[in-house]
C-alpha cells in the first residue's frame, strides 16, 4: 500500500435548482448585467453586385404566430365594420352554444347585420371557434364573403370615417375646461374684445372728423387773408396764428368757428383795428368776392365794441366757413383812454389770447407725433358734445389724455382711450385733496401725489361734486367697454357691431 498517494477531495455536488451554480460558464455578471462571453457569430449579409443584401425572414411564421392571428381578426372584424359603417347598418356578435368539455370548449358565434332604427335582422351568420374571438373571426369572415351588401372601395370608406369622426365631436357633450384651456380661451376673447373695439373707434372717428376737402379749402383761405394781411399792413401785424380745434387738428363736422389770432406791434386798440378792417375790405380778397357768386365772404364788425374781434363768413358751392378775428400784441399797457371814443382793448382779453397762444405752441410739443392721441380727443370732444352729463371743456381733456400718453406702456388707440376712464374711474381727480399716489405719474413707489395741473404748472381745481360725478361717468364707461356695448358709449347703430 502505497502510503504517499494522496487523496483527491470528492468534487461538490452540484445542485439543480441553485441558481448560482447552474448559471452557464459563458454568462458573467458586468455592470449588474449577465451577459454572454462567446455569443453566436452573426451571419453576414450576403453582398451582391457590391451591396450587402438584407436576409429575407420567413413571413409564415409571422403567420402562425399569436400576433399574427390576433391582426387578422381584427382585420375581418375591422372590415365587416366599415361595410356595415357606409351602408349605415350595425352589425353584433352573440353566442348561442357552447359544448365540449371545461378544458377544450367550443363556441357558436352568431354574426346578425340589422336596421339600428327598426331593429330588424338583415342578415345572420353562424360559425364556431375553440374562442370566442376564433368563432367572431369566423362569422365575420362567412358574412363577407356571402354578404349582398356591396363592398365600398377604399377611398369611400376614409371619407365616411372621417365623417363619423367630425359627427362624434360635435355631439360630444360640454366638459368642464382646463385651466390652461380657461386661459387662453379668456385670451382669445380679450383679443377679439380688442379688435371689435378697435374697429368701433375708428368707424366713430371716420363718422365725427371734418371732411379733408373742406379742411383744405379753409387752409387755402386762410393762407390768402394772412397774405394781403402782412402785405397791406405788415407795418402794424407781427404773425397771424390760427387757434383752437383748427389749429389743433382736431376739428370735427359740426366744428364751423375758425379762429385767428392777430398779433400786432403794439397793443391794439379800437381806432387802429377799426381801420385795420376798413383797409382790409378793400383788398381784392374781399372785392373779388362780390362780383362772384359762387365764392363770396360776408364781414361782421358788429361785435369789436363788445367782443373786441370782428367774423367773416367764406361761403361757396361745397362749403361754408366762418373765421373769428382777434386781437392782441406782445407789448401789453394798462387799459386806458387815449382820447374820446377811443380805448385800448381790455387787458385781461389781451392776457388770455396770449396764453392761448402758448398752449397752443405747448399742444403741438406734445401731441404732433401721436397721431392715436388725436384720434382719442375727437372721439371725447364728440361724446362731451353730446352728453351734457360730461361737460368738459378742451383744455381739460387735453390735460387728461397727456397724462395717458405720458405712459410708455403702449400707444395703441384702444389702450388709450380705456385708459382715459380708468385715470377719472380711479378717483385721479380727488388726489390732490386725499394725499394719494397714482399709477399715472410713475406709480405708487414714486411718492408724487397726484395732482391736475396745467401747461404753465398752474393747478386745476375741479368743484368736489363734478369729481365725483365724472367718475361715475367714467365707471360706466369701463363696464360699458368691457361688456361690447361701446357703441352706446358713442350712441351708434347696433349694425356697427356686427
Amino acid at each position: 500500500m502505497n502510503r504517499n498517494k494522496t487523496v483527491q477531495p470528492a468534487p461538490q455536488q452540484q445542485f439543480r435548482f441553485n441558481k448560482v451554480n447552474t448559471a452557464p460558464k459563458n454568462i458573467v455578471e458586468q455592470n449588474g448585467k449577465r451577459k454572454i462571453d462567446n455569443p453566436p457569430p452573426l451571419l453576414p449579409n450576403p453582398v451582391v453586385n457590391g451591396e450587402h443584401k438584407k436576409l429575407k425572414t420567413d413571413e409564415s411564421s409571422n403567420e402562425n404566430s399569436p400576433n399574427g392571428q390576433i391582426a387578422e381578426t381584427k382585420k375581418h372584424l375591422q372590415m365587416l365594420n366599415d361595410l356595415t359603417l357606409f351602408h349605415k347598418v350595425k352589425v353584433k356578435y352573440d353566442v348561442i352554444n357552447e359544448s365540449g368539455p371545461q378544458h377544450a370548449k367550443t363556441f357558436q358565434v352568431k354574426c346578425s347585420i340589422y336596421n339600428p332604427e327598426t331593429n330588424v335582422e338583415l342578415e345572420s351568420y353562424v360559425a364556431s371557434g375553440t374562442s370566442i374571438s376564433k368563432a367572431k373571426q369566423s362569422a365575420a369572415e362567412i358574412a363577407l364573403s356571402q354578404t349582398k351588401l356591396e363592398k365600398p372601395t377604399a377611398e369611400q370608406i376614409k371619407k365616411k370615417r372621417s365623417v363619423k369622426k367630425h359627427a362624434s365631436k360635435e355631439n360630444q357633450p360640454n366638459r368642464p375646461l382646463s385651466p390652461l384651456t380657461k386661459s387662453r380661451v379668456s385670451q382669445q376673447a380679450e383679443i377679439e374684445l380688442h379688435k371689435l373695439n378697435k374697429r368701433l373707434l375708428y368707424d366713430k372717428h371716420s363718422q365725427i372728423e371734418a371732411d379733408k376737402h373742406h379742411i383744405e379749402l379753409i387752409i387755402d383761405q386762410l393762407k390768402k387773408f394772412e397774405t394781403t394781411l402782412l402785405s397791406m399792413l405788415g407795418g402794424h401785424v407781427e404773425k397771424v396764428s390760427p387757434i383752437g380745434p383748427f389749429a389743433k387738428g382736431l376739428m370735427l363736422k359740426t366744428d364751423k368757428l375758425v379762429q385767428l389770432v392777430v398779433t400786432l406791434k403794439s397793443h391794439p386798440d379800437y381806432h387802429t383795428v377799426k381801420d385795420l378792417i376798413d383797409k382790409l375790405l378793400q383788398t381784392d380778397l374781399f372785392k373779388k368776392s362780390e362780383n362772384t357768386e359762387s365764392d363770396k365772404i360776408y364781414v361782421d364788425i358788429s361785435s369789436l365794441a363788445s367782443e373786441y374781434c370782428f367774423y367773416f363768413t367764406s361761403s361757396c358751392d361745397e362749403f361754408e366757413a366762418k373765421f373769428q378775428v382777434l386781437f392782441t400784441s406782445d407789448d401789453l399797457a394798462e387799459s386806458k383812454e387815449i382820447v374820446q371814443g377811443n380805448y385800448l382793448f381790455p387787458l385781461d382779453h389781451c392776457t388770455k389770447l396770449n396764453l392761448a397762444l402758448k398752449q397752443q405752441q405747448w399742444f403741438e410739443n406734445r401731441f404732433k407725433n401721436s397721431p392715436n392721441s388725436l384720434v382719442v380727443l375727437k372721439l371725447l370732444r364728440d361724446m362731451c358734445k353730446r352728453d351734457p352729463d360730461w361737460h368738459l371743456d378742451d383744455n381739460l381733456l387735453e390735460l387728461l389724455v397727456n397724462i395717458c400718453f405720458q405712459r410708455k406702456n403702449t400707444q395703441d388707440l384702444n389702450v388709450k382711450f380705456r385708459e382715459f376712464f380708468e385715470l377719472i374711474a380711479s378717483g385721479a381727480l380727488l388726489l390732490s385733496e386725499m394725499n394719494i399716489d397714482c399709477k399715472y405719474l410713475g406709480g405708487v413707489d414714486s411718492g408724487e401725489v397726484f395732482c391736475l395741473r396745467d401747461f404753465e404748472g398752474n393747478l386745476v381745481e375741479l368743484e368736489r361734486s363734478r369729481s365725483e360725478n365724472l367718475s361715475r361717468l367714467a365707471q360706466h364707461a369701463l363696464r360699458l367697454i368691457a361688456f361690447r356695448k361701446i357703441d352706446a358709449l358713442f350712441a351708434m347703430s347696433n349694425n356697427k357691431t356686427n
